[in-house]
């Protein structure tokens, strides 16, 4: 089976960050073809208009927002029209678990959240400091106050996540998402039922399923169909598996059910799908 590695970046092995400020009037180098990366991607746009498409989906960014790709995801920059903001991308190994667990339990559909202007102004007052910090690291700039700065940042980009995620619906059903998400995330090869996921929760299949088109949109059924299937998507792209081996990784025995769910789902055959993203 072959993979194509994650892409891995140099500059951050010192400290476990990259930071960049991108202006209006320079362009900012971005890998132009779909990737994943091994590190978490934070985006803090101050104004204009962006698109980044991940995990095959195209999403816009307008004004003042945050946005995050998570390790692992498949991405890549769209177009940009007078874009001011910032870049950063951290090594997980400096993120809370709490901060961890907050930004994996991001709202399905939507990876970019807007900002109110004290909490921009915040931001953009820590990314300054930060950039400062690390320009003299070479001069003994102490990585214990990086680190905490780095922090600190991502702690304000978590809570705008939490408050986002506590509008949309109440607490405890919040709560039993991202606790689905995260079974999901380690059982979707083995357990496709959403009365399996119900009963590692000790609840209902009804109420998960309320709880979690309440906080995503999206059935639990809907929302299993669719984390196969963005799997499926990747080892389409990064490795030359075939279908039937795809299948089978993903806990399929009979291929062609599979092959004929991912058309449902996505509207082209896998052998398709994979001809469009490698043109």
């Amino acid at each position: 089976m072959k993979k194509i590695p994650l892409n891995k970046s140099s500059e951050k092995l010192q400290t476990g960050i990259i930071l960049r400020h991108i202006t209006m009037d320079e362009e900012f180098a971005v890998i132009p073809h779909p990737h994943r990366d091994d590190y978490y991607i934070f985006l803090f746009q101050e104004s204009g208009v962006s698109s980044t498409f991940i995990d095959f989906e195209e999403y816009q960014i307008i004004g003042a927002a945050v946005g995050c790709v998570l390790p692992g995801q498949v991405h890549i920059a769209g177009k940009t029209e007078h874009v001011r903001g910032w870049f950063l991308a951290v090594d997980d190994s400096l993120i809370s678990n709490e901060y961890r667990n907050t930004l994996e339990g991001l709202l399905y559909g939507q990876t970019a959240y807007p900002l109110p202007s004290e909490v921009a102004q915040d931001l953009t007052a820590c990314l300054s400091t930060l950039q400062r910090r690390l320009q003299n690291i070479a001069s003994g700039s102490s990585q214990k106050i990086i680190h905490a700065l780095v922090s600190a940042c991502i702690g304000m980009i978590a809570e705008i996540v939490q408050c986002s995620t506590s509008l949309a619906s109440n607490k405890r059903y919040a709560t039993i998402t991202i606790q689905f998400k995260t079974l999901l995330a380690t059982h979707f090869r083995s357990l496709k039922r959403p009365q399996e996921y119900a009963a590692l929760l000790n609840i209902s299949t009804v109420y998960l399923n309320e709880a979690v088109k309440s906080t995503t949109g999206i059935s639990v059924s809907e929302y299993i169909q669719k984390e196969i299937i963005l799997e499926a998507k990747r080892l389409l792209y990064y490795t030359d598996m075939n279908v039937k081996e795809i299948a089978f990784a993903l806990g399929y025995n009979d291929y062609a059910y599979f092959s004929k769910l991912f058309t449902k789902v996505t509207g082209m055959n896998p052998t398709s799908h994979r001809k469009k993203y490698h043109e």
